[in-house]
């Protein structure tokens, strides 16, 4: 009650000395802010008194969703943390602007309007009452939505509460039901320990910086996993000294990850059965092992799969309790193993989201994800740059993988040649067992595979072979059968007649495992034209195999969402991705149609409201995979992200990539400085119209000299005014 009535009398956003009102204002605000919340506010404050008074202006303009305030106040801050890193000369610093931190702000300001959010308090009330939670980032604007129902249902208005009430904390000049509300869960949620997360783990996550705690979760996920530990593993130790600033993984007696605070650096230690430099430690016994320090996290990722097997055979060996477990903290395990917790972590230490699993992770995002802003702005570029290569991998490609990959691009016909040209002489039934064809029938929607192996060879039988007597043959005839039901092939003209498929024999034959990069991500651009049949799935007119050449049938096709689906389905162990450029070009409600509600998180295959729906063409059940990134681009230029379809906004996560004239600063010719001539365009557009219609930096990004400034503006610029 202080805090805010002391807010409240020296808030003055027009004010001549805005840094030293924001101080004054917050002057009480205690413990209610996390220390590196406030003092990044209080630094951006002091050093871009102008930027900061425009965020609070925002933020305080309740005309706009609350969600878009909330996201923009996030996303300004973050803009401003490089600026401020290089003014004050600190690397390790975070704007941590999280849900608490800007419900503070908030209920400062409009106490009657917004309550204080603690994340412990949420999640009881949510417990309390049986709602399920909302995701790390709307769980403020959740509990708003739970505590105006409170409000609205009359709970509060007992007079013999009222007057008890009243006892401790009189009548204010503004409404304070909602401060009403904050005390009851305090008293109500106060004694619940168990509920508040460890401020020494979040400290210590904070001091290891966002990248560094990302690698160290990473690595404990591929030991979970290997190793295949569960909560109850007593072998395991997940240590935590703050006072000696190291954060560790031990098994039995032995440390088998840990980063520690050495001489003002953070070093990493990892256990294996080598000693790799000069600096390591002999454990003692069998079976050998060393453990080793580096500040480099890329010497820990080359000895990975040694750390793996190390830490796997010291796990077995000790089957008693660890001797550490003192050191036991119960958020470092919790976090471990329960991956939304783990969010919400890394959302209190980061003011971000993690993705939960973090074994095949690179960097950080949302399962779905749009790359939002002006025109040249560089979101196709971001996505060829930093996102193609997380769903891409080197891989082995041994005769079974090739065999799938033939598969997908062979008729029918063309894999049976190979297999008789592989082991001539077979009987209908050797052929269906071969491989290659195994790969085709998978791939196919044949209930009859058999059938289907009778039909081409049929077809394709030489005229002079008496044993078959189909009249509709078709070129190569190159099958021939004798008596006994026995096919074979006629190699030479296969030579002659294909060779491509002679070729590919001849490689199967002499095949040598190959590395290939493997990609597990389509990309596609929508557009007008583009419609739920072309995207899920839909009739489409086919040459079959098994008919007569001339005729068209029409059969039920998959779409690009539903075939890269299907991947993912049936590789669960690795992240795949479609990537949708102009996302906002065509007409999203009926390119997903009532796939868009299984987009959602809690929606996907095996998550906790796992939704499947029946598709309208093929009557087949199909659900959204919890391992498909849906990631896509959109120009604001042709519509704005308030514009889009709310079924769409709701389920996407949008990141906003703004002109980023800094790029160009090295690029100077003629006295012609293209940063500033970038920032002064921008500007004047985005007092004249708006910043959707900003130009991005791209368009500059290869000028060379004052001919091509020229034509730049000639052909895109102005076109684009």
């Amino acid at each position: 009650y202080e805090a805010i009535n002391h807010f409240q009398e020296n808030w003055n956003i027009d004010s001549s000395d805005f840094y030293s009102m924001f101080k004054q204002s917050f002057a009480k605000k205690s413990n209610l802010f996390f220390q590196n919340s406030y003092g990044f506010i209080e630094k951006a404050a002091q050093h871009f008194p102008f930027e900061v008074r425009a965020m609070f202006k925002n933020l305080y303009d309740n005309s706009i969703d609350l969600e878009s305030r909330i996201k923009q106040f996030q996303h300004s801050s973050d803009e401003l943390l490089p600026q401020l890193k290089t003014l004050i000369g600190k690397d390790n610093f975070s704007s941590q602007q999280d849900e608490r931190t800007i419900s503070v702000y908030l209920a400062f300001k409009y106490p009657d309007k917004y309550i204080l959010y603690k994340s412990d308090y949420y999640e009881n009330l949510c417990a309390t009452t049986s709602i399920v939670k909302a995701k790390t980032g709307s769980k403020f604007v959740h509990l708003q939505v739970m505590v105006d129902e409170i409000v609205n249902s009359n709970i509060l208005s007992s007079a013999e509460f009222e007057v008890e009430y009243r006892k401790h904390y009189p009548i204010q000049k503004w409404d304070d039901t909602l401060l009403k509300i904050q005390n009851i869960l305090y008293v109500v949620y106060r004694d619940r320990k168990d509920n508040l997360i460890d401020q020494k783990l979040i400290n210590i996550l904070y001091s290891l910086g966002e990248k560094r705690a990302f690698d160290l979760y990473k690595v404990l996920d591929k030991l979970r996993k290997h190793i295949k530990i569960d909560s109850t593993s007593p072998q395991l130790v997940y240590g935590l000294r703050d006072d000696e600033n190291i954060i560790s993984i031990t098994i039995g007696q032995r440390y088998c990850l840990s980063l520690k605070l050495m001489n003002k650096q953070w070093k990493w230690g990892f256990i294996s059965s080598k000693k790799l430099n000069h600096w390591y430690q002999d454990y003692d016994g069998n079976p050998k092992a060393y453990y080793n320090y580096s500040a480099d996290f890329l010497d820990l990722e080359n000895q990975l799969d040694d750390i793996l097997a190390t830490s796997k055979k010291e796990f077995e060996r000790v089957q008693t309790k660890s001797g550490y477990t003192k050191y036991n903290n119960r958020d470092f395990k919790k976090s471990a193993f329960d991956l939304e917790f783990r969010k919400d972590l890394f959302s209190i230490a980061f003011n971000t989201e993690k993705p939960a699993d973090m074994t095949n992770s690179n960097t950080i995002q949302p399962l779905n994800q749009i790359l939002y802003g002006a025109p040249g702005t560089g979101k196709t570029y971001k996505l060829k740059s930093d996102y193609f290569n997380q769903f891409s991998e080197k891989i082995s490609l041994n005769i079974e993988k090739y065999y799938s990959e033939l598969a997908i691009n062979l008729t029918w016909w063309e894999v049976i040649t190979i297999i008789l040209l592989q082991n001539n002489n077979l009987k209908v039934k050797e052929i269906a067992s071969h491989p290659l064809l195994k790969e085709k029938a998978l791939l196919s929607k044949n209930n009859n595979v058999n059938q289907m192996i009778w039909a081409m060879l049929q077809r394709r039988t030489k005229d002079n072979c008496e044993f078959v007597k189909f009249e509709k043959r078709e070129f190569p005839q190159i099958f021939s059968k004798n008596i006994d039901s026995i096919w074979s092939i006629d190699e030479k003209m296969v030579e002659n007649e294909v060779p491509e498929l002679f070729e590919i024999y001849l490689k199967i034959k002499n095949y040598q495992s190959e590395e290939k990069d493997e990609k597990r991500y389509v990309f596609t651009t929508f557009h007008q034209s583009m419609s739920y049949e072309d995207f899920i799935e839909g009739i489409k007119p086919i040459k079959n195999d098994d008919i007569d050449s001339n005729e068209i049938s029409y059969d039920v096709v998959d779409g690009l969402f539903k075939l890269i689906c299907n991947k993912a389905e049936s590789d669960p162990e690795n992240k795949y991705a479609i990537f949708i450029d102009e996302i906002n070009r065509g007409n999203v409600s009926a390119i997903f149609g009532e796939l868009i509600t299984l987009l959602e998180d809690d929606k996907r295959l095996g998550a906790k409201n796992e939704i499947k729906v029946t598709l309208p063409y093929s009557k087949k059940e199909f659900g959204v995979p919890n391992n498909l990134y849906v990631i896509g681009t959109m120009n604001t230029a042709d519509r704005s992200v308030e514009a889009l379809d709310t079924a769409l906004r709701r389920r996407f996560y949008f990141t906003e990539m703004q002109p980023n004239a800094e790029l160009l600063s090295t690029i100077t010719f003629s006295d012609v400085d293209l940063k500033s001539l970038l920032n002064t365009i921008n500007h004047r557009i985005e007092l004249l119209i708006d910043k959707n219609h900003q130009i991005g930096h791209a368009y500059f990004i290869d000028i060379e000299n004052l001919e091509d400034l020229k034509l730049t503006f000639k052909n895109k610029i102005i076109p684009l005014l």
